[in-house]
């Protein structure tokens, strides 16, 4: 994504229906090759709704954008975590009514229920085993 445009505020967002947990397996898909060469276990880790088999699943999003920041955070995580001891990225994915609590960007602890045509906020995060720049501070 283009920070530039970001900052502008000229950057295109193209809501449609989108199931997130699916979306974010297939491009796990993508990287699974890449990460089984490499010796890396990646997982998901699908948190509230998006955990229940029976929970809301599909939101209006942009998938292009989604995909360019899901595919970012697993490039970085790969390229910081393939030289470690211990290989493991887990990507965690959250959707909630609410915003978040501080400027954390962390979810709010308690979520309401979602009302159809809500406004949802996306959460998402990777956490690499190993991952760092200084040996020292490898796990």
């Amino acid at each position: 994504m283009s920070l530039g445009k970001i900052q502008l505020a000229t950057l295109d967002i193209f809501a449609t229906p989108c199931d997130l947990s699916a979306e974010v397996r297939k491009l796990l898909g993508v990287f699974a090759s890449e990460a089984r060469l490499k010796g890396i276990r990646i997982s998901l880790d699908l948190r509230g709704q998006l955990g229940e088999p029976d929970g809301h699943h599909v939101f209006l999003t942009d998938p292009v954008r989604l995909g360019q920041v899901v595919i970012n955070l697993l490039s970085n995580a790969i390229r910081f975590t393939s030289a470690s001891a211990k290989r493991e990225i887990t990507v965690a994915l959250e959707v909630s009514a609410s915003p978040p609590a501080d400027d954390s960007c962390l979810p709010p602890p308690s979520s309401v229920a979602f009302q159809p045509g809500q406004a949802a906020y996306i959460y998402g995060a990777s956490r690499a085993f190993g991952a760092s720049h200084c040996p020292e501070q490898k796990q």
